[in-house]
C-alpha cells in the first residue's frame, strides 16, 4: 500500500477531521469558562490559562504539516539572528501571498516556541469560524473592520491588553501590512494606484497600509526590542498554488521563510509620515528579496546563512493525546452503535461523518477565503 495514497482516503481523512473538531470545541469549552469564570477577576490568570489552551489547539496545524505531510521550512538568517529566535518576545511584518499564509505563521510560531502567545491583526469576520476564529477571540487576537475610526480605537485597546502580559510567557504581534492577500486583481489595482500617487511599483506584494503599522509600532517602541520582517515563500504543487489542503491530504510543501531582525528603536515613529516612508521601503526590500526566490527558486543567492529548526516534537505529543482522548471511545461507541443499528441509524452514522470532514474543509477555506478589500468598489 503506497502510504501517500493512504493519507488522501476517506478513512484516515475522516479520523482528523472529527479529532480536530471534537477537542478544539472541547478547547473552546475550556476557554469559555476561563473567560467567564476567571477573567473577571485576574487578567494575568486568564491569559496564563488560555495560552496553554491556545497551544494545545494551534498546535494540530504544525503537527500536520511535519508529522503528517512532511511539510520543510527552510529559515535564511542572519547567524547572530538565529541565535535570538525564540527567546525574545517581537513584532513581525509578513508578506500575504498564499492562501495557506496563516497556517505558516503557527509554524513559524511553534518553532520559534511563541505558538501559544501568538497574536495576529486580522479582519473581523475570521473570529465567527468554528473552533480557531473562536480560539482566536478568546486568544485576543486585534480584529479590525477596516473602518479606520474604528479601528483606531480597537488597535490601541487591545495593543495596551496584549502588552500587559505576563512576564514569563513569550508572544509575538503579528500584521500583514498588504491588508488583504495577493490576488492579480488586487496586484493591478494597487499598481494603479502607486502610479497615481508616484509610489515605486512593486513586482510581487500590494501597497503596504501605514496607518495601523504607524500606530502599533508607537505602541510597541520601548515595549518589544525587535521587528520581524518575514518573507514567506512557498513552492508549487504541481503547478498549483500551495493550500493547507495540500497538507491535510499528506503532499508536503517546500516553504523559504526570509527574516531580518530590526530594531524598533530605528523606526521614526514620532514622525507618520516618516514611518510610513520606512514602511514602503521595507517592502521594496521585501519585494527585492521575494524576486531572487522568483527568479531562481530559493534565497541562496542572498548570501544570508540557511537554517532548520530540530522539531522539538511537542506538537506531535499533543496531537498524539487528543487522537486517543477523540478517537478511542467515539470509535467504540460509534461501532457499537453501527454494529446492533438499523440501516437508518447506519446510514445516519456514515452522513455524520461525512458532514464533518466537509465542515472542516468549509472552516479551512473560510480561514483562508479571499475577500473584495483593495479592489474598487461595485457601482450600483
Amino acid at each position: 500500500m503506497d502510504l501517500k495514497e493512504f493519507k488522501k482516503w476517506f478513512l484516515p481523512q475522516i479520523l482528523l477531521s472529527y479529532a480536530f473538531l471534537l477537542s478544539g470545541l472541547i478547547i473552546n469549552f475550556f476557554q469559555l469558562l476561563t473567560f467567564v469564570f476567571i477573567r473577571p477577576f485576574s487578567k494575568h490568570l486568564y491569559k496564563r490559562i488560555i495560552y496553554y489552551l491556545s497551544y494545545s489547539l494551534y498546535s494540530a496545524i504544525p503537527s500536520i504539516a511535519h508529522w503528517w505531510s512532511g511539510t520543510e521550512t527552510t529559515f535564511y538568517i542572519k547567524d547572530e539572528d538565529f541565535k535570538m529566535l525564540g527567546k525574545e518576545n517581537c513584532f513581525c511584518v509578513l508578506n500575504h501571498k498564499y492562501d495557506v499564509d496563516w497556517a505558516f505563521g503557527l509554524i513559524i510560531c511553534q518553532q520559534l516556541g511563541l505558538l501559544g502567545g501568538s497574536k495576529v491583526v486580522m479582519k473581523d469576520s475570521l473570529k465567527y469560524i468554528p473552533i480557531l476564529g473562536w480560539s482566536w477571540l478568546f486568544g485576543e487576537y486585534v480584529f479590525i473592520k477596516r473602518v479606520w475610526d474604528t479601528d483606531y480605537k480597537t488597535l490601541v485597546e487591545d495593543m495596551e491588553n496584549i502588552l500587559d502580559y505576563p512576564k514569563d510567557l513569550p508572544y509575538s504581534v503579528s500584521i500583514f501590512c498588504e491588508g488583504t492577500r495577493y490576488t492579480k486583481e488586487k496586484y493591478e489595482e494597487s499598481m494603479k494606484v502607486a502610479k497615481e500617487k508616484g509610489l515605486p511599483i512593486l513586482k510581487h506584494h500590494l501597497l503596504p497600509r501605514a496607518k495601523g503599522f504607524n500606530l502599533m509600532v508607537s505602541q510597541l517602541k520601548g515595549k518589544i526590542e525587535y521587528m520581524y520582517d518575514i518573507t514567506i515563500a512557498i513552492d508549487d504543487v504541481d503547478g498549483c498554488s500551495p493550500t493547507f489542503m495540500h497538507m491535510k491530504d499528506g503532499i508536503p510543501l517546500n516553504a523559504q521563510i526570509f527574516i531580518r531582525r530590526i530594531p524598533i528603536d530605528i523606526l521614526p515613529t514620532d514622525d507618520e509620515k516618516k514611518c510610513s516612508e520606512f514602511l514602503l521601503r521595507l517592502y521594496q526590500d521585501k519585494d527585492e528579496i521575494f524576486d531572487v526566490y522568483h527568479k531562481t527558486g530559493s534565497f541562496d543567492k542572498l548570501g544570508v546563512s540557511k537554517h532548520k529548526f530540530k522539531l522539538n516534537k511537542y506538537d506531535l505529543y499533543n496531537s498524539i493525546f487528543w487522537l486517543c482522548v477523540t478517537l478511542i471511545p467515539s470509535i467504540y461507541y460509534f461501532v457499537l452503535i453501527f454494529w446492533n443499528g438499523s440501516p437508518i441509524v447506519k446510514g445516519s452514522i456514515v452522513l455524520i461523518f461525512v458532514f464533518i470532514k466537509v465542515l472542516i474543509e468549509k472552516m479551512v477555506a473560510q480561514s483562508s477565503s479571499k475577500s473584495s478589500f483593495g479592489l474598487p468598489k461595485k457601482q450600483l
